[in-house]
């Protein structure tokens, strides 16, 4: 598959991400393509297993459009929200919806300097309990307080790592 086609895919994918349910003609006009075009990539993702036919949209006067959307149990995101005391961590499937209980734990920030490193150990905990193949995690969103350069992937009041950014420390320590 040429690198346009792949990036083609996964632009579908984040539109069906973002929008629950669309239409192979709505696809189309999201993505600025041909209607064949977007039915032969979106019937490549379902033919891979990555995206359903999830029913007809009402109708507004005309043939009712097929539905898609992303198969929810495709992948998963972690959920952190970290606080200066204590954080919370939740796995969502890509409907989000939560899968399992949200855990909490103490995670006190100031004057802390093994926070990141007790957040990495909490997080790969987390990630093999809940039973999910580690593949199957796509991202991990995190909320924190402090001084965030977001670009650079670096809080500047909490949760200091020894080089790099948080950014690449997490997806090192996580794969």
């Amino acid at each position: 598959m040429s690198e346009s086609h792949f990036a083609y895919k996964k632009q579908l994918k984040k539109h069906l991400y973002f929008s629950p349910m669309l239409s192979c003609s709505e696809l189309s006009i999201l993505t600025h393509k041909s209607l064949p075009f977007t039915t032969r990539f979106l019937n490549e993702l379902i033919a891979d297993g990555m995206v359903v036919e999830t029913g007809y949209a009402t109708s507004t006067g005309g043939r009712r459009p097929q539905m898609y959307s992303l198969r929810a149990d495709l992948n998963y995101i972690i959920a952190v929200s970290v606080d200066q005391l204590m954080t919370r961590v939740a796995i969502m499937d890509l409907h989000n919806n939560m899968v399992g209980t949200v855990e909490r734990f103490d995670l006190p920030l100031q004057n802390n300097l093994q926070a990141v490193d007790e957040l990495t150990d909490t997080l790969n905990y987390f990630i093999n309990k809940s039973g999910i193949d580690k593949t199957q995690f796509c991202g991990v969103g995190i909320s924190m307080p402090g001084f965030i350069d977001v670009k650079k992937g670096i809080n500047h009041s909490f949760l200091f790592t020894k080089e790099g950014s948080l950014v690449q420390h997490l997806e090192s320590a996580l794969q």
